[in-house]
């Protein structure tokens, strides 16, 4: 009696085990969406500082990320560039990374947990770190004015380019401006000057008109 009591208990266990085993192996589509999910919330924030040289008209940044909604069932990967070596963190490491402007980060997001749905890639969350635009900054003044001037953007990468060049461009650009807007101008008069035309033709006409009619009463 006692021996099928204790084949009992041990049928149970073992079949107890093997639920929880095979729970813990299976990797559910609702699982994958409850996954997805977390990934689809996760964030990258960035932000930078910036070092100015005076003396020689120049800039230099340093961006760093900050990371939000980074779930524990999610882990990260990433290169700083196609030379280093891959980095892997979790929501518990510590991140203290730079990365340099004018450059691009792909942030592989994979699940972190502790059944078949782990280590699956959910999300490629790719940023940018643009170079910030050393012309505009040394020229806040005329470019605030000129918006539309091609090196006026505040994020743009002018490295190469000699700031005196920009400045001649930058010169035919006020002329061609300038022509532009007399050719507006002029325009704008030799409308507004056809359309006082036509209200006094039209005026002209009606008054005949009235006229002819009067004297065809009579």
């Amino acid at each position: 009696m006692k021996r099928k009591i204790y084949l009992g208990l041990l049928f149970i266990i073992t079949f107890l085990v093997n639920l929880q085993v095979n729970a813990i192996q299976s990797c559910t589509n609702t699982e994958m969406e409850r996954l997805r999910e977390l990934a689809k919330n996760f964030k990258i924030q960035t932000s930078y500082e910036m070092d100015v040289d005076d003396e020689n008209k120049s800039l230099y940044l340093e961006y760093s990320a900050k990371f939000i909604n980074f779930d524990p069932d999610l882990k990260i990967i990433y290169q700083l560039d196609s030379e280093s070596d891959p980095i892997e963190l979790t929501s518990t490491s510590e991140f203290e990374d730079i990365f340099s402007e004018n450059s691009k980060v792909d942030f592989k997001i994979y699940s972190y947990t502790n059944n078949l749905c782990t280590e699956r890639l959910l999300k490629t969350y790719t940023v940018n770190f643009p170079s910030y635009n050393d012309y505009y900054y040394f020229n806040k003044e005329k470019c605030d004015a000129n918006p539309d001037f091609e090196y006026c953007k505040e994020f743009m990468n002018v490295e190469d380019i000699d700031f005196k060049e920009i400045d001649k461009e930058f010169d035919e650009y006020l002329k061609e401006d300038s022509i532009t807007s007399k050719i507006t101008n002029n325009l704008l008069w030799y409308i507004i000057g056809g359309l006082v035309g036509i209200v006094v033709l039209i005026t002209i006409i009606v008054l005949i008109v009235k006229r002819k009619k009067k004297t065809d009463d009579f």
